[in-house]
């Protein structure tokens, strides 16, 4: 999942999914770069769970399509992916923080919150004019994102003991 931050009160969200588990990788290879027949079951998972990682309804899906040369984490790095993209404004989803006198963007990871795992790898950009300043996950004991720069934060989870629940990333 990526995740960027627009200078134009955007914030832009890619879901990379696939169909099969990591067991039936034969199977995503005769479907990979395929569109599939049915976008709805991908949109219904998308609108359901983009709920709860930006903690709003007010999103939009703006894109969907197969893309056969996307690089995907699933315990291992592997190549294609369903895309759904999707557009929120910024301004309703972001906190001022009184502490930093940055603003915050909170982020819910939906896998963990219903138990039945956790987001294999997050990443997040902020565009020109925007720089991360911090950020702090719940619990304390998940590991932290690599600053790749102030510009990005990557996540690569291999366990549910090390992954973020939460996760408030302070920019400015």
């Amino acid at each position: 999942m990526s995740v960027t931050l627009g200078s134009d009160d955007k914030v832009h969200v890619r879901l990379l999914m696939r169909p099969f588990s990591q067991g039936h990788e034969f199977l995503w290879e005769r479907a990979n770069g395929r569109e599939p027949s049915e976008w709805k079951y991908y949109e219904q998972f998308a609108r359901t769970n983009l709920r709860v990682l930006l903690g709003t309804d007010d999103f939009s899906i703006v894109g969907r399509h197969a893309d056969r040369s996307a690089k995907f984490f699933n315990g291992t790095w592997g190549i294609g992916a369903r895309v759904i993209e999707a557009e929120a404004r910024m301004s309703s989803l972001v906190t001022g923080d009184s502490n930093s006198g940055g603003r915050v963007l909170k982020l819910v990871d939906f896998w963990r919150t219903r138990g039945v795992g956790y987001i294999d790898f997050t990443e997040m950009n902020v565009d020109d004019g925007l720089e991360i300043k911090s950020v702090r996950v719940d619990p304390s004991s998940a590991n932290p994102p690599a600053m790749r720069s102030g510009k990005q934060l990557q996540w690569t989870n291999t366990s549910l003991a090390t992954t973020f629940a939460t996760a408030y990333v302070t920019f400015d």
